[in-house]
């Protein structure tokens, strides 16, 4: 796994393994991290505005209320 992430390098000389790291490998999950987490942090700035205006929403009209005394 680490090989295919390029995060480390082997050589085989018999049965020998020979392994060492590779930092360029290391840089690049760094960088798709961040660009996960950055999605991540779009994604909630986003649904955290969309219930902030949906709060304001029920805040002004009495929605919230006004089903409740729908149900009762």
């Amino acid at each position: 796994m680490l090989e295919s992430a390029r995060l480390i390098k082997r050589e085989r000389h018999g049965r020998e393994h020979l392994i060492r790291s590779h930092a360029a490998g290391l840089e690049e999950a760094r960088k798709w991290i961040a660009q996960c987490a950055a999605g991540w942090e779009s994604g909630f700035d986003k649904l955290d505005e969309l219930l902030r205006t949906a709060q304001r929403t029920v805040d002004e009209t009495g929605e919230t209320a006004k089903k409740q005394e729908k149900v009762r």
